[in-house]
């Protein structure tokens, strides 16, 4: 039936917008550790990065070189994922 299909479309844009979001937390999360191994600041918490149809907003942070969480909420829509990262310090 026509309903049916378009019941599928919708859940086929919430699946799309989901992995959207999940991407974009991810991809933050990723900058967020690559600073952190180069031994730089850590983004400020409640930064927003536009990363094309999704925004990713560091809702926790660490500082500089110390172990912690990094809590990253990726939006797409109105859809939302959260990634978080657990950073350690390595002593030599």
């Amino acid at each position: 039936s026509i309903g049916g299909g378009r019941h599928d479309a919708d859940q086929a844009i919430r699946r799309v917008m989901t992995q959207r979001a999940y991407f974009a937390a991810d991809a933050a999360a990723l900058i967020a550790s690559r600073q952190a191994q180069s031994g730089l600041p850590p983004p400020i918490a409640e930064t927003t990065l536009s990363l094309g149809n999704a925004t990713a907003t560091f809702k926790q942070t660490t500082g500089a070189l110390t172990a912690g969480d990094i809590i990253v909420e990726g939006r797409a829509d109105n859809a939302a994922r959260r990634v978080k990262i657990s950073l350690s310090t390595v002593v030599p």
